[in-house]
């Protein structure tokens, strides 16, 4: 829902300022998330963390761009995006912690 008005803020506003508000606002919203004790102020953090991650792809895409010349801007986009997927598989594969292994006693 916010990408829509990322979308046009991209193409009005700095696309620097937006990325930049844009991680600020993420990082903000993350260590919110990680502080919160009810489910009201998760609920809250992780609105903010949508919002504020939602203003990045476009202003991103965007200075993209402008930053290339047309013949490659597919090329480029392609690369960019690819490698927020594999960096996304590699979180998700991750494993959050490290088994423990528990020995029977006799």
């Amino acid at each position: 829902m916010g990408g829509l008005f990322a979308g046009r803020l991209a193409d009005t506003r700095s696309r620097r300022t937006l990325i930049v508000g844009g991680v600020l606002g993420w990082s903000a919203a993350t260590a919110a998330l990680g502080l919160a004790h009810s489910f009201a102020a998760v609920l809250a953090a992780r609105l903010a963390l949508g919002l504020s991650q939602s203003l990045t792809a476009p202003a991103c895409s965007s200075l993209l761009g402008q930053s290339f010349p047309v013949r490659l801007r597919g090329q480029v986009n392609t690369t960019a995006r690819r490698l927020h997927v594999d960096a996304a598989c590699l979180r998700q594969d991750a494993p959050s912690k490290p088994r423990q292994r528990t020995v029977a006693m006799d």
